[in-house]
């Protein structure tokens, strides 16, 4: 017998598209379609207990400029992720937003997608930048791996206050290169 699936189809915005291009440049995963990302993100967001934060955190997603925006996207769930979907995910997130008074009635598919999308995200770059690079290093013991973990999470996350880092760094990249050659 056939697996159940579930086709949704939206029809996106520039979030949906920026949202996947990210999720492409993290995720580990060698199958990065929409329909296995997806259904990987319900994995993840099972135990999420505050959809608002996530929200939040969605309202201030930077812009790329370069981005094709599709007519319309489909996204094909298998049947865990559909039963994840609707009698976990969707709920909780439902009722968290109502409360807040974010949404009124109804979840609507393409915001409930940016909101899943965005926090599988937040998990990809968060699982990235694990391996160590969290705790404090001296300056004359950094290996050239740490430095490489390093500057990825400086690169990946974007941070309004990493600016300053980020363009010192230019400028030491810039001036090796002038050299170099």
């Amino acid at each position: 017998m056939a697996e159940k699936t579930l086709l949704m189809s939206i029809k996106p915005n520039r979030k949906h598209s920026i949202l996947e291009r990210l999720i492409k440049e993290v995720d580990p995963s060698q199958d990065t379609s929409r329909s296995s990302f997806t259904c990987r993100a319900l994995e993840y967001s099972v135990n999420v207990d505050n959809w608002f934060e996530i929200k939040n955190e969605l309202d201030v997603l930077k812009d790329i400029t370069d981005i094709d925006i599709p007519k319309s996207m489909n996204i094909r769930l298998d049947e865990r992720a559909m039963m994840l979907l609707n009698d976990k995910v969707r709920p909780q997130m439902e009722q968290q937003l109502k409360n807040a008074g974010v949404i009124k009635k109804v979840l609507q598919n393409r915001y409930m997608l940016q909101l899943l999308w965005f926090h599988y995200l937040k998990v990809m770059k968060e699982k990235a930048f694990d391996v160590g690079a969290k705790k404090s290093i001296m300056a004359d013991k950094i290996t050239a791996p740490d430095m490489f973990k390093i500057l990825a999470e400086i690169v990946l996350l974007n941070r309004e206050e990493d600016i300053d880092t980020i363009e010192k760094l230019k400028t030491i990249f810039s001036d090796w290169r002038n050299k170099n050659g």
